[in-house]
């Protein structure tokens, strides 16, 4: 099941559920990602920022804190950009059933999905194939796209991979 939170107390409830269960200790790089992204979520709120940060989270009964994994996103006129992707155990498909729940977000707008990412994190955006601007001056993260449509078409599995 995936739930999307868009107020600051749901941020501020998932943080000190994330903290109690060690989201937010270094033994798990991907649980401290997600856990920074809910941390950005909440700033972005206390700042007003616009568009708004989405924090969705999918859950999964014996994952830690029941959160497999959580993704944050804004979502814009022109676009929807990932901001923060992880999860509580890697090679599981949790991160990819994030992205395609964000994919069909950003198909059902008409809008392309960008993520910036780190060198950790893109042999998994370039397996999910989406395109890639390789980092260059002044943009130290590569950049991955999927239009609209091929967003659509990465999406129309999202139901058959959210039931696993």
């Amino acid at each position: 099941m995936i739930i999307v939170y868009t107020e600051l107390e749901e941020y501020e409830a998932l943080r000190r559920s994330l903290a109690q269960a060690g989201w937010d200790t270094a033994e798990v790089p991907g649980r401290r990602l997600a856990y920074n992204g809910v941390l950005h979520a909440i700033g972005s709120a206390h700042h007003s920022e616009q568009p708004a940060i989405r924090v969705a989270v999918l859950y999964r009964p014996g994952a830690p804190a029941g959160v497999a994994g959580l993704i944050t996103y804004r979502q814009a006129a022109a676009s929807l950009e990932v901001e923060y992707l992880g999860v509580a155990v890697p090679g599981q498909g949790t991160g990819s059933a994030l992205m395609r729940f964000v994919a069909a977000r950003a198909a059902a707008g008409g809008v392309p999905l960008t993520v910036a990412a780190y060198a950790t994190a893109t042999r998994f955006y370039r397996r999910l194939g989406m395109q890639e601007r390789p980092p260059g001056p002044g943009r130290p993260l590569a950049e991955f796209t999927w239009d609209a449509e091929a967003a659509a078409e990465f999406a129309q599995t999202a139901e058959s991979v959210l039931a696993a």
